[in-house]
């Protein structure tokens, strides 16, 4: 026997039967946590709807950061970015972008996670992560780059920067990449630099279907420092609510 309900899987008034072997989902913003799934997933848990050993997919997903160089943006790019920014085409420390086929070339090393949502286990609501960048060659540190990545099934991926990345350009999907310009003035880095992102994700606030108001909406903290070990210092901090 199938049963159909309509309406969210956090509303009681459902009546949900529970017992379900199999959840399939897609709460997935250009963040991994910005539009609720850690929430609601934990909301399903926490109520026994899902069996013990329930099939998620996908089965996990992450918000992958990577410190980026000053960005050389053509001629074309400058436009479009004038165009929807009420002319200018400045970028704003401190303000997030919205990105489409981002140029890998701008990450001074790989990406690393900044949150994990592991639908398949315990899901944290809130992630601290002290992650470690060294860079891969000389560049002027200014910024991060952000983009979703997707675990459907241990096998299969979905990472949003590869698929903007392809030599066509005809994979694009509906998630955007984010870029955050943190430095007024950029930091001369030689290859084999250390930075480190402080990275706090609060996830605890945020249930599918609450009126997106400031409080119900995912919280990050990014905090920057750039030198070795016992000398680091203390460059940046981004804070923001959302995707």
């Amino acid at each position: 026997e199938l049963q159909l309900f309509e309406g969210l899987s956090t509303d009681p008034s459902l009546a949900l039967r529970g017992g379900y072997n199999l959840l399939v989902h897609e709460l997935l913003g250009d963040l991994a946590g910005s539009e609720g799934a850690a929430a609601v997933i934990a909301d399903i848990r926490s109520r026994g709807l899902v069996t013990q050993d329930c099939i998620f997919v996908p089965r996990s997903s992450s918000t992958m950061i990577a410190p980026t160089t000053q960005l050389r943006r053509t001629f074309m790019e400058e436009m479009v970015h004038r165009f929807g920014h009420g002319g200018t085409a400045r970028l704003e420390p401190g303000q997030r972008y919205q990105a489409i086929r981002f140029n890998r070339d701008a990450l001074l090393a790989d990406p690393q996670a900044l949150e994990i949502l592991s639908f398949q286990g315990d899901i944290e609501l809130q992630q601290h992560r002290v992650l470690e960048f060294r860079t891969e060659y000389d560049g002027d540190f200014d910024g991060v780059h952000l983009h979703l990545h997707v675990d459907l099934d241990g096998d299969e991926f979905i990472d949003v920067h590869d698929l903007h990345s392809t030599p066509t350009g005809d994979t694009l999907c509906s998630w955007n990449t984010t870029y955050i310009r943190l430095l007024e003035e950029p930091i001369p880095l030689p290859a084999g630099s250390r930075i480190v992102l402080r990275c706090h994700a609060d996830l605890r606030q945020v249930v599918l279907g609450e009126t997106q108001e400031s409080k119900a909406l995912a919280r990050y903290v990014v905090e920057v420092e750039v030198g070795e070990v016992g000398a680091e210092k203390h460059v940046a901090a981004i804070t923001w609510r959302g995707g």
